[in-house]
């Protein structure tokens, strides 16, 4: 299991404590019992391995840069420092 983080209204948590309390759960079992439901529901619905097959043929058309190894390792610092500047902000 993988701990991850949401933000709710503070209505929607107070009513997600109330509904957690009076089944004698947690609202982390709350939460799990919702996405899996909403996933179930989906499932039936999305053609996932199209999907995943559709973005594959995406990736695998477009055409790679023309860049040397020292170009790509001077594109990926540039975006690492970047990044970093922007959230140090």
């Amino acid at each position: 299991m993988n701990r991850t983080s949401i933000y709710l209204e503070s209505d929607t948590l107070k009513a997600l404590k109330l509904l957690a309390a009076a089944s004698g759960t947690s609202v982390a079992d709350k939460i799990r019992e919702a996405v899996d439901m909403m996933l179930a529901a989906q499932v039936g619905t999305v053609d996932w391995h199209g999907e995943i097959e559709a973005i594959l043929a995406r990736a695998q058309a477009r055409p790679l840069p023309d860049l040397s190894d020292e170009q790509i390792v001077e594109t990926v610092r540039a975006a690492r420092q970047t990044r970093r500047s922007t959230t140090r902000a």
